[in-house]
Parts: structure tokens; C-alpha cells; sequence
């Protein structure tokens, strides 16, 4: 492996510097595991603050198929994608009127057309901070236009592409869900940071425990096409007696002291540095083991 690119939301673009709560994320610390025995090994974290699935994706696709133009061999590099909540939809509008503009610029890499592009005529608009603010363009999206099954087929859509993508690109990969996003407790949902969580207490001071939720899938039968081209062979999933299907919250939830499941509850509930250090070498690493070297 000579280029690592690694994509999500804010739980994966934080250096602990320039963007995030001093809060380093695991893929940092997967990268300066990594450059421990391989020098010249090269970064790319394209991940987004508040950044949706969509955004995801495509930042994604981007880098890979830029270092792919430039030279580089498909087998030289290994992507690892963290996927986002379901209500974090992206547009692109020529509307100059609208004030939330999704900045490329955090993206930690040269290898992009995004980043590098001036968006003169129009620009891509998410929700990232839209809500505390009450946007009413995005309020009324979410309330009128959007659904619990179409914000999952948007997201199984923004999974399969990208691991057909890669697959058909020949590039190694893994991918792993942020939180539960495959199961559903009710269908009032809640606003929570830049987006709309169905099961609200995953964040909270208790274990979660989604055992008894539905499968969205199972209540959504036209997402079944896509759900079933998601290879689970290299997409990592959390499960013990209290939880299927779980992300990295998850995880942090039932295997690290609930001291350090935060960075600032209920402020800021990114995980810690450390929590994410220890996220990296205990499920990540791992994961990728198999086909790294």
C-alpha cells in the first residue's frame, strides 16, 4: 500500500488541530500506525464535517480516480469509508441566495477536483449546522420531501456505488457505519447536530441497545435489491446479545470505560483521541489486515 484514502463526517476529518474539538480521529491514528513501517506511505483524509453519505462518496471517488489518473496502480492503494447518519442530504444549486456552502478545503489532499474547484456558478449545500440555525429551505426538505425509506435507499445507493466503484477499479477496501443506521426503534425522529437521528439515545449516557429495532430494510421492501449487493465480507458491522448491525459508537459503547466515550457530553460526543486511538488498533486494523500488506 502506497496511498491511504479515507472518507466520513466529522468523526473521521478531525486532526485535533485545524478542524475539530482537539480530538484526533481514528484515521489519523490508522495513518501514523501505518507510517510506522511504511515511510512514504501517502495520506488522503477526504472526510467532511457534517459531511452525508452522498458527500462521502463522492469525495471519495474523486481522490481515488485523480491518483488513478496520475499514475498511480489501483493495488497501491486501500480505502477505508466511514458512512454517516441518513438525514445529511447534499444538493448542488446555482441558488447564490443560499448561505451554507459545503467547503472542500478540509480535505487533506492534493489529489482532487473538488478542493480545487471554484464553483463559480453554483456549489454543493448540506445541512451541517442548518438545523440550530432553523434554515426553513432545509426544515422544509427534511419535513415534506423526505422519508425515513428514502433517506435509506439514498444511503444503500451511496454504499453500492461506491463499493462497485471500487471493486470495478480494483482497489482494496473497507467500510464501517459511524452509528446504527440499519435499524429503526420508531419513526419519530429528532433533530440532533447537523442532522436527524431516528434512535436519539445512541448518543446518550447509557448503553445503547437496538436488538428488538427493525431492520429498515425489512420495512422498506423496494431497498432490498440494494441492500443485498453490500458485500459484508469487507464491511465491518458491531454485534454482541444487545446490538446488531452497529457502528464505531457502538463499539466505543460496549468496549471502552464510559469516562471516554466523549469528548464533552452532551456538547460534544465525538469520541476522544485516545477512544479513537483504540477504535483504530482494536477493530480497524484488524479488518484490514488481511489485505494491507
Amino acid at each position: 500500500m502506497k496511498h491511504l484514502v479515507v472518507s466520513g463526517c466529522s468523526l473521521t476529518i478531525s486532526d485535533g488541530v485545524n478542524i475539530g474539538n482537539k480530538n484526533r480521529s481514528w484515521a489519523w491514528a490508522l495513518y501514523e500506525h501505518l507510517k510506522i513501517d511504511n515511510h512514504d506511505l501517502e495520506f488522503h483524509n477526504v472526510g467532511l464535517s457534517g459531511g452525508g453519505n452522498y458527500l462521502i462518496a463522492m469525495s471519495c471517488i474523486d481522490t481515488v480516480q485523480c491518483l488513478i489518473n496520475s499514475g498511480v496502480l489501483a493495488k497501491d492503494i486501500f480505502v477505508v469509508t466511514q458512512w454517516s447518519g441518513l438525514f445529511r442530504p447534499a444538493l448542488y444549486t446555482e441558488n447564490l441566495r443560499q448561505n451554507r456552502k459545503v467547503d472542500f478545503h478540509e480535505m487533506n489532499t492534493e489529489y482532487t477536483n473538488l478542493k480545487n474547484c471554484n464553483f463559480e456558478k453554483g456549489f454543493f449545500v448540506d445541512t451541517a449546522g442548518q438545523f440550530r440555525r432553523n434554515n426553513p429551505f432545509w426544515l422544509k426538505y427534511l419535513g415534506d420531501y423526505t422519508s425515513t425509506a428514502s433517506a435509506f435507499i439514498g444511503a444503500l445507493d451511496n454504499i453500492t456505488k461506491l463499493q462497485w466503484y471500487l471493486k470495478a477499479q480494483g482497489v482494496k477496501y473497507r467500510m464501517f457505519n459511524g452509528w446504527d443506521i440499519f435499524t429503526v426503534f420508531d419513526k419519530k425522529s429528532e433533530r440532533f447536530g447537523s442532522d436527524i437521528v431516528i434512535n436519539k439515545n445512541q448518543f446518550g449516557e447509557h448503553v445503547y441497545n437496538n436488538i428488538n429495532n427493525t431492520l429498515i430494510k425489512d420495512t422498506c421492501p423496494i431497498s432490498q435489491g440494494l441492500w443485498d449487493q453490500i458485500d459484508w465480507e469487507y464491511f465491518w458491522t458491531f454485534k454482541n446479545k444487545n446490538i446488531k448491525f452497529g457502528g464505531m459508537m457502538q463499539w466505543i459503547q460496549n468496549n471502552v470505560d464510559k469516562n471516554s466515550w466523549y469528548v464533552q457530553p452532551p456538547r460534544d460526543v465525538h469520541p476522544p483521541s485516545e477512544t479513537a486511538k483504540i477504535f483504530c488498533k482494536e477493530v480497524i486494523l484488524p479488518a484490514m489486515r488481511p489485505n494491507y500488506d
